[in-house]
């Protein structure tokens, strides 16, 4: 229950400061999703750097950044398990200096009471009893989750033509909010990688 689904919405403006716009005259929103998990009781969630800077790697985000348009996070929500989505503040996200792909966002301490800490590993990865290691995070964004959900929900959500944001938070009142598990072994260990290996089917 401490690992949650991240959803960014990144709103692009011309030079001009006009929004940039799509084919309906809507403003044009660039949507992902992401994985993070609470580490601290402070609120503290650590995620991917590329959750929190979502321009260098969306290539239709970056492709307007390099042309001179400016982009921005506007709404960045976090759902854990049991939870309705929660609005992260864009002013809360912490990232390296590097490029390491960590970084970390607080929400309330008070919202997330009821979401049980991951604490992080102190020390040399060697000091671990072994090598083996459980994933767990949502790496398929929604595709998994409404492939598990019931027909009549994925039915309905279908013909509302529901938004990303109206899906997870139907997701979430069904309690359908869950991240993948997998399992395997650490075969390398890196200073700026980890390489994992698991069985896929």
């Amino acid at each position: 229950r401490g690992v949650c689904l991240v959803h960014g919405q990144v709103g692009m403006w011309w030079p001009n400061g006009d929004q940039v716009k799509d084919s309906h005259g809507d403003p044009m929103l660039a949507e992902y999703t992401g994985s993070g998990f609470l580490v601290r009781n402070d609120g503290s969630v650590l995620t991917n750097r590329h959750v929190v800077t979502p321009w260098e790697v969306i290539d239709l985000v970056k492709t307007m950044r390099d042309n001179g348009a400016r982009v921005e996070i506007v709404s960045l929500t976090a759902t854990f398990p049991g939870l309705q989505p929660l609005q992260v503040a864009v002013d809360s996200i912490a990232r390296r200096n590097d490029q390491l792909d960590v970084a970390l966002f607080r929400l309330p301490p008070e919202q997330v009471a009821s979401v049980p800490v991951l604490p992080l590993h102190q020390g040399p990865i060697d000091d671990l009893p072994d090598q083996r290691a459980i994933v767990v995070g949502y790496p398929t964004g929604l595709a998994a989750l409404l492939a598990k959900a019931d027909s009549a929900l994925v039915d309905d959500l279908r013909q509302r033509q529901a938004d990303m944001a109206e899906v997870i938070r139907s997701l979430a009142r069904a309690n359908r909010i869950s991240p993948m598990i997998t399992q395997g072994t650490v075969g390398n260990v890196q200073p700026d990688l980890i390489v994992y290996d698991a069985p896929t089917t």
